[in-house]
């Protein structure tokens, strides 16, 4: 299923993609038998939740999230809608989506997904609100970082719960 001829000007120039990226991630959505999942729900209001998951390394995960984020907050913009904020989370532990919108790489025990996840059910809202940064590249785009630290969280989260 190739790219739409409108959605790879405007989606693909924040990245600065090489063309075989563009290629690759092509190729990606091309085999839909590998996706894991692709899920969308409309919420309660004027918003609606989006993703899409895909085990495989290296297949433009974090590139397409960011891309689409990106291309999400002008869509909007340009529909006139008038609380056109968008939030991207990370939930990769390498980070790249992170790195790629803030510019930042240096997310921690206290500012990034995985303090939100390790949190006590009843903090976590504030610890949420505080994690979350604006992007460099819009100002109606944010970010809940990734941190290193998310690739032990899962374990630990498990075990907290037997």
């Amino acid at each position: 299923m190739p790219l739409p001829n409108h959605l790879e000007g405007s989606l693909l120039v924040p990245a600065r993609l090489p063309q075989d990226s563009v290629a690759h991630l092509r190729e990606a959505l091309a085999s839909p038998s590998e996706l894991t999942s692709v899920c969308s729900r409309r919420r309660k209001g004027d918003g609606s939740d989006s993703c899409v998951d895909q085990p495989k390394g290296g297949v433009g995960k974090s590139t397409s999230a960011t891309n689409v984020a990106f291309g999400i907050c002008g869509v909007l913009r340009r529909m006139g809608v008038s609380n056109n904020r968008v939030l991207l989370i990370d939930t990769d532990s390498q980070g790249h989506a992170t790195l790629v919108t803030t510019g930042r790489n240096d997310f921690g025990a206290d500012d990034s997904l995985y303090s939100v996840l390790m949190a006590d059910r009843q903090q976590a809202p504030h610890i949420l609100a505080n994690c979350i940064v604006q992007s460099a590249w819009d100002t109606d785009l944010h970010v809940l970082p990734a941190s290193a630290l998310l690739e032990g969280a899962a374990p630990v989260r498990c075990a907290d719960h037997r």
